[in-house]
């Protein structure tokens, strides 16, 4: 899912504005329903470059 959303980001396709609240909607369930730390930690590059970098990459492709 994050991944089709991320492409879809990339491509500048049938984009409807809330991707980046779905990802980090789904990053952060993903972080508190996995039971090991793999599950955790794996959403943790995505949510660290939107943490730093939000204005960039809302506005990608602008």
């Amino acid at each position: 899912m994050i991944l089709k959303i991320l492409n879809k980001i990339k491509k500048q396709k049938d984009l409807n504005g809330n991707e980046w609240d779905i990802i980090m909607r789904t990053a952060a369930a993903m972080k508190e329903t996995s039971l090991c730390a793999l599950g955790q930690s794996a959403i943790m590059p995505i949510s660290s470059a939107y943490t730093y970098f939000k204005d960039e990459l809302e506005n990608q492709g602008e």
